[in-house]
């Protein structure tokens, strides 16, 4: 027989649930992008990540500790008894007069159960293209992209560069009573006003092969797929693009000369890949300086030449460094920028992309003008939005 089902105190879900609560408030007053319930040997350590750093915030007792992700887990909807599968839910809570919605993932692991929270922003509106930092000439480049209204365009980078932030700004962009914006998503990340979301994979929904012929056979004009995650998915995007329907989705990869690669590497026919793709936008992201306390100091040469300075100037380069204050946690950052690289891909380019390896399409780029992401990071080190020292940690496997 199979151990008993916890049956849990009357006292002892109301105190996982102010302390539920409590991390959820607190996490809010930090600007925390999600909370980590993490089941260790003797306790359950807790941790936020802020502005893409995770702090350690404290250590619960292992009864408290399991209460919690008991509490999290009937929150979310999801199957208290089950310890051997990752789970995903979703959790909505109120913080005084504002509604919180939040993702939750649970992955068993050798001492019990991590239980991720992740903050989705589903009621805002997006972050509006010209508000993302890009550079006059890449938000140019996109604007005519989009107004083809066709084609596949990629948003790419590493885990938590803020892709689905950049997809969102251009599927709103797009968001007009004339056309029909529909999108495919697992989980929906937020709701749009005039936009058809559709979430797939989950308990009771469609798979993701069944709502892209439903969808494709309503004919929308605009398709936004969540993340190409594996040869379905990538099928699925290709397969919508040369369908006629513009087609903006994200993926995993270093920058965007390596995106074509790892479409290939999803069993993507290059010639495929050559007609289909119309443009690919990557993206790193930086801490920016807190302003309260940032210390200003005189580049010297090196550093000069490091973040594009002019040599030999007259006026020294007055660059900006950390330094640290109550008002950013003694971290010395608040916030984050993004580093930016546009790559079209117009005739000239195709080619490039039928036959020739990474190496040569980061070549044709640059022929082509586009500002590689580590110049776009080094213009954020002029600009004093973030140091030196952070750029070069988000580029540093750029540098050649």
């Amino acid at each position: 027989m199979g151990a008993a089902a916890h049956v849990p105190s009357p006292f002892e879900l109301p105190d996982a649930l102010a302390l539920i609560n409590e991390s959820i408030e607190a996490a809010i007053a930090e600007r925390a992008s999600d909370i980590h319930f993490d089941a260790q040997d003797d306790c359950v350590v807790v941790r936020r990540r802020v502005d893409g750093r995770v702090w350690e915030t404290h250590r619960l007792p292992q009864e408290l500790g399991q209460s919690v992700v008991r509490r999290l887990k009937m929150m979310a909807g999801l199957a208290s008894a089950e310890r051997q599968i990752p789970q995903t839910g979703s959790v909505a809570v109120d913080v005084g007069d504002r509604p919180v919605h939040l993702r939750c993932t649970v992955i068993p692991t050798v001492y019990g159960e991590h239980v991720a929270l992740r903050f989705v922003a589903a009621e805002e509106r997006p972050q509006p293209l010209p508000e993302l930092g890009l550079a006059p000439e890449a938000e140019e480049t996109l604007a005519v992209v989009l107004a083809q209204r066709s084609g596949l365009v990629l948003v790419v980078g590493p885990p938590g560069s803020g892709k689905t932030t950049t997809a969102y700004a251009l599927l709103e962009r797009l968001n007009t009573p004339m056309d029909i914006l529909m999108t495919l998503e697992d989980p929906v990340e937020r709701t749009l006003s005039g936009v058809d979301h559709i979430a797939v994979n989950g308990a009771g929904r469609p798979t993701f092969a069944q709502a892209q012929h439903a969808v494709l056979r309503a004919a929308p004009d605009v398709l936004l797929i969540g993340e190409i995650r594996d040869d379905e998915t990538a099928r699925a995007a290709v397969e919508a693009a040369l369908s006629g329907v513009l087609v903006i989705t994200t993926m995993l990869a270093t920058d965007a000369p390596s995106s074509i690669a790892r479409l290939a590497e999803l069993g993507v026919d290059r010639d495929l890949i050559a007609n289909v793709v119309h443009c690919v936008v990557a993206q790193r992201l930086v801490r920016t300086l807190c302003t309260e306390c940032r210390d200003d100091y005189a580049a010297d040469e090196d550093v000069r030449a490091l973040v594009g300075g002019s040599a030999g100037a007259v006026v020294p380069l007055r660059l900006y460094r950390k330094r640290g204050c109550p008002h950013c946690r003694q971290t010395g950052y608040v916030g984050r920028a993004a580093a930016f690289e546009v790559m079209p891909v117009d005739d000239d380019m195709r080619e490039v992309v039928r036959t020739g390896t990474t190496a040569d399409i980061a070549a044709a780029a640059g022929r082509q003008g586009m500002p590689l992401m580590v110049r776009n990071a080094m213009a954020l080190v002029r600009s004093g939005a973030t140091s030196l020292e952070e750029a070069l940690a988000a580029v540093s496997d750029l540098l050649h």
